[in-house]
C-alpha cells in the first residue's frame, strides 16, 4: 500500500521545495499522485528517467515528459559534474536510449529567477549532490522504490 505526495503534503502541512522521485519506471505514477503539490508549490523535482522502464511499467515516456511541461516546468539533464544544460524531449530521449538511464532536473519556469523565493534556482554553478545537503535544512520529500512497491518517505529539517 502506498501514499500519494499529494496526502502527505496535506495530512503534514508541508510545503515541499524539491521532490527527489526514483521509482524505477513508476515516475508518471508519482507524478500522478503529486498534481495538486507539484501545481500549487512548483518545487524543484530530481529524477532518474529510463524510458524502457517507464513503459514496463505501462507509462509512456513522451507522454510523461508532455505532462511535465504542461505543469510549467523546464526540463534540465544533468552532465558530469556540475553542469547542468535544459534540454528538449527529442534531445531526452535520444540521450536516455544511448545510456539506458539519465538525471533530469525539472524547474518550474515561473520560479527560475525568482530571487524573492526562499527556494533560489541557481543550479548552473551548483552539483545538485552537494545542493542536496542544503536541501535538507528545507521541505524536502524523497520517493523511492523498494522491493516492487513504491515508498514515500518524508524528512524536514
Amino acid at each position: 500500500k502506498g501514499i500519494t505526495i499529494d496526502q502527505i503534503v496535506s495530512d503534514i502541512g508541508l510545503i515541499p521545495t524539491f521532490i527527489k522521485v526514483d521509482v524505477e519506471g513508476y515516475e508518471e505514477k508519482v507524478f500522478c499522485g503529486a498534481k495538486g503539490t507539484i501545481n500549487k508549490f512548483h518545487p524543484a523535482i530530481f529524477t532518474e528517467f529510463n524510458p524502457l522502464l517507464m513503459s514496463q511499467c505501462g507509462s509512456n515516456a513522451h507522454k510523461f515528459l508532455q505532462d511535465v511541461t504542461a505543469y510549467g516546468y523546464s526540463i534540465f539533464l544533468f552532465e558530469k559534474g556540475p553542469r547542468i544544460q535544459e534540454v528538449s524531449h527529442e534531445q531526452i530521449i535520444e540521450k536516455s536510449s544511448a545510456h539506458g538511464w539519465i538525471d533530469l532536473l525539472m524547474l518550474h519556469r515561473g520560479r527560475l529567477f525568482d530571487h524573492s523565493s526562499t527556494f533560489v534556482y541557481n543550479f548552473y554553478a551548483i552539483n545538485v549532490y552537494k545542493f542536496a545537503g542544503f536541501l535538507t535544512t528545507h521541505p524536502l520529500i524523497v520517493v523511492d522504490v523498494i522491493s516492487e512497491c513504491p515508498q514515500s518517505k518524508t524528512f524536514e529539517g
